[in-house]
């Protein structure tokens, strides 16, 4: 996957993490799900309730 080097700091793609679908760095939530969250509306300050993301946090 061709990437912006900027954005390799805050998305990993590695085929034994997820079998390769991009995540946000240091968790395990695809960045796919973010996007979706995002289409639904929701933003930084509102997402679902931090026990459905818990590695992530306002670093990322």
């Amino acid at each position: 996957m061709i990437m912006p080097k900027k954005l390799k700091k805050y998305i990993t793609v590695d085929k034994d993490i997820l079998q390769g679908t991009p995540v946000i760095s240091g968790t395990r939530i695809p960045v796919a799900r973010l996007f979706s969250l995002v289409r639904q509306g929701y933003n930084d300050e509102g997402l679902p309730p931090c026990s459905s993301f818990p590695n992530l946090n306002n670093l990322h």
